[in-house]
């Protein structure tokens, strides 16, 4: 006797898993806004290197300045200008790529907002197909003519209660 193989048993803890099935479907919004924020977290962490570049360069020139070695410093100081101009060329891309996730979050809110929308005006289209205006006109026709039918009966009653 050979026990079956793991595979047939349902996995060590006695459950089967579905990987393949399992896994979400992910839209391609979900995988652009994915992609934008990975992105973002790369030029964070880019801005960050340069920051700490940038704090060295500028101990680095004040060593040189105290050294007496001003041409090394100016070419430090030329250095720490340069990446002063990539931070803050990497905060404006920062500040773009934020408003492009908030613009396609915001799109996204605004096609489901219109699917409802369009989903309510369907079925409100249907009901107003279930009933036509015809058919409410002869109801309210008809509620005025019991209406009417009532009043004259209950008169009728009150007339030959009051003349006994």
């Amino acid at each position: 006797w050979h026990p079956p193989p793991v595979s047939e048993m349902g996995g060590i803890f006695g459950r089967k898993r579905k990987r393949k099935e399992e896994k979400a479907q992910i839209s391609d919004k979900d995988k652009a806004i994915l992609d934008l924020k990975r992105q973002k977290i790369k030029m964070k962490n880019y801005k960050k290197g340069i920051d700490a570049t940038l704090e060295r360069q500028v101990q680095m020139a004040k060593q040189l300045i105290k050294a007496k070695k001003k041409k090394k410093a100016l070419l430090v100081l030329k250095k720490k200008k340069y990446l002063e101009i990539l931070i803050e060329r990497t905060e404006k891309a920062l500040i773009n790529v934020e408003k492009l996730v908030d613009s396609i979050e915001y799109a996204s809110m605004q096609k489901q907002i219109f699917d409802a929308m369009k989903a309510g005006n369907e079925c409100l289209s249907e009901l107003n197909r279930e009933v036509s205006l015809e058919e409410v006109e002869k109801l309210m026709d008809e509620t005025e003519e019991a209406i009417a039918y009532q009043e004259q009966v209950s008169d009728a009653l009150a007339d030959s209660l009051t003349t006994d």
